[in-house]
């Protein structure tokens, strides 16, 4: 028996624990959140697993994802002005979540670099702490890749060398629809000096 193949045991286990009917919908809700790192939302988990059943619904789907959080088979990741995803993996481990593209990203720690135990069953504001999971704010690798490519690409300028017209990529040029900002780099193969005709070929970079 696999990993995927243990953890549907224990789902069915669970179910059967919880007084859960362990149905297609439910199961199919389950091994879609067990196989994807994504931490989808609820229209997310309906679009997919609705590629497999066509006929279930909205409604059904928001409920099952309920009902498994409830029992905690699931977990619900919320936090102010976000929109409400959802985690398989129920084992204690925390997150990121990208200032730029939104995702959420688990963030694998040691017990010696984030250990909150000391609170745990411990009152706190009259509260009693029974479990924590951390929540960071930060970059993801994908967009840090980008920014990284971002800088790379220089706003150096660059002169013809037929006629000496100065491409700034800080004035862009306007004329052949070519906006401020737009580097060296990003210049369409297409374009053209404005003042002689030549192709960027014929552009040398400025010292």
């Amino acid at each position: 028996m696999n990993i995927k193949q243990k953890k549907l045991e224990q789902f069915r286990q669970r179910c059967r624990a919880c007084h859960l009917a362990v149905t297609v919908q439910r199961l199919a809700v389950y091994e879609y959140l067990i196989n994807t790192v994504s931490h989808p939302t609820a229209d997310q988990v309906f679009e997919a697993v609705s590629l497999k059943y066509p006929t279930v619904s909205r409604t059904s789907i928001y409920r099952i994802l309920d009902k498994l959080v409830q029992f905690g088979i699931i977990r619900k990741l919320s936090h102010s002005g976000a929109t409400v995803r959802y985690d398989g993996n129920t084992c204690r481990h925390h997150h990121l979540t990208c200032s730029q593209c939104g995702r959420i990203i688990d963030e694998e720690f040691s017990a010696a670099e984030i250990n909150l135990d000391a609170f745990l069953g411990k009152r706190q504001n009259d509260s009693i702490i029974a479990d924590y999971s951390v929540m960071f704010i930060g970059i993801c690798p994908d967009c840090v890749k980008k920014e990284t490519r971002k800088g790379e690409m220089t706003m150096d300028q660059y002169v013809c060398s037929v006629c000496d017209y100065v491409y700034d990529p800080e004035q862009g040029d306007r004329d052949a629809g070519i906006d401020p900002g737009t580097t060296w780099e990003n210049l369409p193969e297409s374009w053209i000096c404005p003042i002689c005709g030549v192709g960027k070929d014929e552009f040398r970079k400025m010292e």
